[in-house]
């Protein structure tokens, strides 16, 4: 006659066990964006103040603009990757929600680019359907590949646009972009999962 023990250990096919897994704060990209109060005033904002001009200056070149407006990937990139004087400013707008429109693995590392940018950068997600609403502005200029908006802030802005529009989005906190010099050990936790039992 055999044992209980014997007997659930002929029963039993896997066993509880607890794995190591990296705590990392890369696992959930969503957290990484700014957080956006009053998302449907914010592109209000944005389309009485520029938007809805932009549709009137279709026939003018971009760099007449009465603003300085940048829409093209990789010029974006290349503006906040410079860290040559002088610091300038921007709002940076996203259409991260049109994934119909935009691939999200294009924008993944925009939240930290602006994070680790030297200038001052104001990331702004625009909610969903904002990517149409633009296209149809007049902003062709390689929009369509990008679905970011770069607006640069100076004298050409109206002060009370730019006030209302910071005073609606969370400052981009990534604290562990902060210390990039400083070594520290990874952060290890537990998952508890189950493997086959040794036979």
């Amino acid at each position: 006659m055999s044992s209980l023990k014997a007997l659930d250990k002929r029963v039993a096919t896997r066993k509880q066990v607890y794995k190591p897994i990296l705590s990392s704060p890369y696992v959930n990209d969503q957290a990484n964006w700014p957080r956006v109060k009053e998302q449907s005033v914010v592109l209000e904002l944005l389309k009485s103040t520029i938007l809805n001009k932009c549709v009137h200056l279709s026939n003018v070149d971009v760099s007449d603009w009465p603003w300085s407006i940048e829409t093209d990937y990789n010029s974006i990139v290349s503006l906040l990757s410079d860290n040559k004087p002088p610091l300038q400013r921007f709002f940076l707008f996203a259409c991260n929600r049109d994934t119909k429109f935009v691939p999200s693995i294009l924008l993944q590392q925009i939240p930290t680019l602006s994070y680790l940018s030297i200038h001052d950068v104001t990331l702004v997600q625009l909610p969903t359907g904002s990517f149409e609403l633009i296209a149809k502005s007049g902003i062709t200029n390689n929009f369509n590949n990008s679905g970011l908006l770069l607006l640069h802030i100076n004298d050409q802005l109206d002060p009370k646009f730019v006030a209302a529009i910071k005073d609606r989005v969370t400052p981009n906190a990534q604290p562990w972009l902060d210390d990039l010099h400083n070594y520290h050990h990874t952060r290890l936790d537990l998952l508890m999962s189950t493997q086959p039992l040794n036979r």
